[in-house]
């Protein structure tokens, strides 16, 4: 079985049987794991290490650890004990790779997978379900894009699955695809993409690694540079498998702190800078300053102060909302004539105080380049209206472009392509704003205060009838105070008190 959909409805089916017993953890903990020792499996045993003349001595992988060894031994009692023993071996040879990788799970584990006579049944079908499928890239008029099976088997678990039931971290599609979008496009029309080959490409909150690879793919050759940080074990073990599965094991995927523990720095107390930025940022992170103080064993002094990389020179944002946080992590982390492209929920464009601060300093130093409205299911699990946020270093405009994309279901793409790409006032879509324009909106950057949108239009026109008839309604209550005045005066019971 070679066809893709057929090894996705495959995939899906075994995760549709683990997942009753283990929730979200049946993607990234159990099924992808085994996904991977399949591949490894039918790509080293099968094929060899070599493809195309190259030779890729990547991985390590006998014949005693592969799936068909593990397959043979399905009828056996305790199959979870002989999963994991296969999973530690492929670590094992391969610890520079897939260290940490393959055993976040423990698939003996009687309370996730019930008693053994359940947990056997239960492993032995995802193995029967899975054996059919050919994951070989060679010799074959259609070979299979392990990456995409890999991609899609984590994009349907978390948009579909069970109405959110098996919800991951995950970028849905449209965003992705416009960052991605965004990401690449040229300085000028005509000219080379922004990513030439051996740029990097870095994202300090990079869950699965999606955003990494679906830009790395729109750039020629394959020496682009990515790096990506996360604090999840399971997004990291998910993350590495994605990158291998795609073609790009050279990307460099941390775990850690991202704010308290930045992996990628240079010396002299310097973060590592990269060509472009990008981002689905946490929508929040409760009490980040906590794991920066605690990173620093410092007391109460103020962050900025604290902080090696002067991140925060701009401003320190609240204790309870981390957008900011890493907005400002990912500017200092951004190269000279970078970008930056980030995902926001909209109360980072006007909440006041330190935020307010931050915003007219960035708006001074000329690092705004643009603010795209996004449409209120741009977040998983969650209505919270969004935007993408677009920074550049060294730009020459001196104006912040603002489009509003928020009113459709998903935002057409080539039209906000061609808007960021022209920079002109659209009507009722984008506008061009100055500093000054800005600056007298009291450095709120909510799209709605520069766009005049269909939508603002019809809400300034409800307001104003809602004004207009309380306006109404007073003038009537004040004739009728008036009148009952002149009745209880001719009654001699003025206020109701004689």
């Amino acid at each position: 079985m070679g066809n893709e959909n057929d090894i996705e409805q495959v995939m899906l089916k075994a995760g549709r049987m683990l997942a009753g017993a283990t929730g979200e953890r049946a993607v990234r903990d159990y099924l992808l794991p085994l996904f991977f020792v399949k591949y490894l499996s039918d790509f080293f045993l099968e094929n060899g290490r070599e493809t195309n003349g190259r030779i890729k001595p990547l991985f390590v992988m006998d014949e005693e650890n592969s799936f068909p060894a593990l397959f043979a031994q399905r009828d056996k009692p305790n199959l979870g004990e002989c999963i994991n023993k296969t999973l530690t071996n492929i670590e094992t040879d391969n610890a520079q790779t897939l260290s940490g990788v393959l055993t976040l799970a423990d698939y003996a584990n009687a309370i996730i997978l019930g008693g053994q006579e359940q947990r056997d049944k239960l492993l032995r079908g995802v193995l029967e379900c899975m054996a059919p499928i050919d994951l070989r890239p060679l010799g074959r008029p259609h070979q299979p894009d392990v990456g995409r099976i890999f991609d899609s088997i984590l994009e349907w678990f978390s948009l579909e699955g069970g109405a959110g039931k098996y919800t991951l971290s995950y970028t849905r599609p449209f965003v992705a695809d416009l960052i991605s979008s965004l990401a690449v496009l040229p300085e000028k029309a005509g000219s080379l993409p922004h990513i030439q080959e051996g740029g990097t490409i870095y994202d300090p909150a990079c869950g699965s690694a999606s955003l990494l690879v679906k830009i790395a793919k729109k750039i020629p050759g394959s020496s682009t540079g990515l790096y990506g940080q996360d604090i999840s074990l399971s997004a990291i073990s998910s993350a590495k498998m994605n990158v291998y599965l795609n073609g790009f094991p050279q990307a460099e995927i941390a775990q850690g702190d991202t704010i308290a523990n930045p992996a990628f720095t240079v010396t002299g107390n310097k973060l590592k800078q990269f060509t472009v930025v990008i981002s689905d940022i946490p929508l929040t992170i409760p009490n980040w300053k906590e794991g920066f103080r605690k990173t620093l064993l410092t007391g109460d002094e103020d962050i900025s102060s604290m902080d090696p990389f002067r991140r925060f020179d701009y401003g320190v944002p609240s204790a309870s909302m981390g957008a900011w946080v890493f907005l400002l992590h990912m500017i200092a982390s951004c190269a000279p004539h970078g970008r930056v492209i980030a995902t926001a929920p909209a109360g980072t464009l006007f909440r006041t105080a330190s935020e307010h601060d931050i915003r007219r300093r960035l708006i001074g130093e000329n690092l705004l380049d643009a603010v795209i409205a996004l449409p209120r299911n741009s977040f998983l699990g969650t209505a919270v209206s969004g935007c993408i946020l677009i920074f550049k270093k060294g730009r020459k405009e001196q104006d912040v472009l603002f489009i509003d994309s928020g009113d459709a279901k998903e935002p057409d793409m080539d039209a906000v392509i061609s808007a960021y790409t022209k920079r002109a006032d659209i009507k009722n879509y984008a506008h061009c704003a100055s500093a000054a324009e800005i600056q007298h909106n009291d450095y709120n950057l909510s799209v709605q205060h520069y766009v005049n949108s269909e939508t603002v239009k019809s809400a300034a026109r409800n307001i104003r009838e809602i004004n207009r008839q309380i306006g109404h309604l007073k003038n009537e209550i004040e004739t009728v105070n008036t009148e009952m005045e002149t009745i209880l005066r001719g009654l001699k019971i003025k206020g109701g008190n004689e």
